[in-house]
């Protein structure tokens, strides 16, 4: 396939998405390893969203211009991974491991990773008006309180599959022990329940 030399992809935003897409595509290979293409186009259809095989060797290959939403969620869950560790699979913070997050705009891994994951705020310019400083600070604090959010979401997760752990010895009760845990785990559910109704309405 001949390259399109066009204006129009010749744009650095046109230019920064393939260079974007064939990165991940790479990472997409990395991930996939000694499995087949085929086997990624049945994993994905499975999970809903069929990437088929030939847009996988065009992603891999660099052919592929693009990569969708859809596309990019399906394939991390389809080779049990996250989104981000697909965009930006080195996550270091040393100054040469430098990223374009952002057409014309550089970061380490490390940073882009946070940004993805709504752990800072955006690439902007430092001088902007005083307006829009404050319109950031305003979503900095909607992205904190949206990672607190998740990250409580994720303990909620993981203290409902603690209590689910909980069970009686076979043909028996509930040690007092194990319902003295169990007291304490529902308080605590109970509690991050309530405070996570609240936040979410803030978000």
């Amino acid at each position: 396939m001949q390259p399109d030399t066009s204006p129009e992809e010749l744009r650095p935003g046109k230019t920064w998405e393939r260079r974007h897409a064939a990165k991940l595509g790479r990472a997409v290979q990395q991930r996939r390893g000694a499995r087949s293409a085929v086997w990624l186009e049945h994993r994905t259809a499975e999970l809903g969203l069929k990437v088929t095989r030939q847009t996988i060797a065009d992603l891999e290959s660099g052919r592929r211009r693009f990569v969708t939403t859809a596309e990019l969620l399906v394939l991390a869950a389809a080779l049990n991974t996250t989104p981000v560790d697909l965009m930006f699979p080195n996550v270091s913070d040393e100054p040469e491991n430098v990223v374009e997050v952002l057409p014309g705009v550089e970061t380490t891994g490390f940073q882009a990773a946070q940004w993805l994951s709504g752990h800072r705020d955006g690439f902007v310019d430092p001088d902007d008006a005083l307006e829009e400083r404050d319109d950031r600070a305003a979503e900095r604090a909607r992205s904190k309180l949206r990672a607190a959010l998740l990250e409580n979401w994720r303990l909620l997760d993981e203290l409902n599959q603690r209590r689910d752990e909980i069970v009686a010895p076979e043909g028996g009760s509930l040690t007092r022990e194990q319902l003295e845990v169990l007291d304490l785990y529902n308080r605590e559910i109970h509690n991050l329940r309530k405070q996570l109704e609240i936040w979410r309405d803030f978000a």
